[in-house]
Formats: structure tokens, C-alpha cells, sequence
């Protein structure tokens, strides 16, 4: 379980520091330093390796833990956190993005889903995923 923080698995200045991504024993985030330059992340296959490695855990869980409380996102249960992230995808892919990352955005990703069985979601988020992680490197940067 992940109990360190961003700052001490490597993101020098928080999370829009791209200097450094930290996953733990992962590494796949850490850019390699050549000629005292950085190399450049590889953001689509951070997230996919995320994605997989949160479905691994989540995927045959029972529905008392489904509904606990994520201690890092007080509001939300574990499975309102796997609806957030399959519901951002799959509004990025149906071009949903007006008032992005808002809390009504949020909230609309788990309310949508809330009576959705956990396997259909997972594999909504695949499914729209699939569309999604071939465009991350295309994104803006989150901070500027």
C-alpha cells in the first residue's frame, strides 16, 4: 500500500513538476538522465500501467470494501473513485469536457455510475481508454 506521498517517491516539485514521476518500484515515470538533461516522460504509459494496476486491485473486490471510504478522497468511496476515473475518460472521449475537473464534473462521473455494476464500469474505462491513452502525449500541460 502507498503510504509515502508525492514528494518523497520522487516528484521534486509536486505534481506539475515533470521533472521526475514517482510509482514506487514501477519507475516507469522516471526519466532517465542523459547529458544532464531530462528525457521526456512517457505519460501514456504511466497511466495505462496506473489504470491496470488499479483494476488488478479493485476488480474482485467485495462490495463492503467497494464501499468504504478512501481515506485520500474523504467524500468518495472506492468504487465512486473507479467511476471518476472511467467517467474522466469517457468524457474525454465524448468531448464532455465543459467545466473540467470541476467538482460538478466529478460528481456527474460518479453519479452516472452509481448503480453501475464495478465489472462495467472497469470495462467502460478499458473501452474508452483505448481511445484516450494514444493522445495523452497531446495534451496541455496542466500547469502554466
Amino acid at each position: 500500500m502507498y503510504r509515502g506521498g508525492w514528494r518523497s517517491q520522487g516528484v521534486v516539485g509536486g505534481a506539475c513538476d515533470n521533472r521526475h514521476v514517482g510509482l514506487g518500484s514501477t519507475g516507469l515515470g522516471r526519466a532517465a538522465v542523459q547529458s544532464g538533461e531530462m528525457a521526456e516522460a512517457d505519460y501514456a504509459l504511466i497511466y495505462r500501467s496506473v489504470r491496470l494496476r488499479v483494476v488488478d486491485l479493485v476488480r474482485n473486490l467485495p462490495d463492503d470494501v467497494l464501499v468504504r471510504e478512501v481515506p485520500a478522497t474523504p467524500a468518495w468511496r472506492v468504487r465512486d473513485v473507479v467511476a471518476h476515473l472511467a467517467g474522466a475518460t469517457a468524457d474525454i472521449v465524448a468531448g464532455n469536457l465543459e467545466d473540467v475537473a470541476s467538482d460538478a464534473w466529478t460528481r456527474s462521473q460518479v453519479n452516472v455510475r452509481i448503480n453501475v455494476p464495478l465489472g462495467e464500469v472497469l470495462e467502460e474505462w478499458e473501452r474508452c481508454s483505448a481511445s484516450v491513452e494514444p493522445t495523452i502525449r497531446d495534451f496541455p500541460p496542466s500547469c502554466g
